[in-house]
């Protein structure tokens, strides 16, 4: 790879730039998981920064995290009790699932 330079008074600069950026949201998930690569996995947390695929692999992360909350989700409405006959079990019922599954992602794609 060749490096071309340019003249700045007495000094030779390198043209180079930063490749732009992605501007795909991280989300909650992908925050979690950047926080668990700089505390716990600092050498493959360091490769996609220097790479510049850090963002879109942190949007990625968040992007399978809320599929598969989502398709938990539906599954534990379909065995939810009636939402108009009895909204609080309903709401019990949909928030215990969402912790799961929740704590489901957290173990498999998140702390990993």
């Amino acid at each position: 790879m060749e490096i071309k330079y340019t003249k700045i008074g007495d000094y030779l600069l390198p043209n180079i730039a930063l490749t732009s950026a992605s501007n795909r949201p991280i989300g909650k998930y992908g925050m979690l998981h950047r926080e668990h690569l700089k505390n716990h996995h600092t050498a493959k947390y360091n490769m996609l920064l220097l790479e510049c695929r850090l963002n879109d692999y942190l949007a990625d992360i968040d992007e399978q995290a809320r599929e598969q909350i989502e398709q938990a989700m539906c599954l534990a409405g379909k065995s939810a009790p009636d939402k108009e006959t009895d909204l609080m079990a309903w709401a019990a019922h949909m928030n215990s699932a969402k912790h799961s599954a929740e704590e489901i992602v957290f173990k498999e794609l998140i702390y990993t």
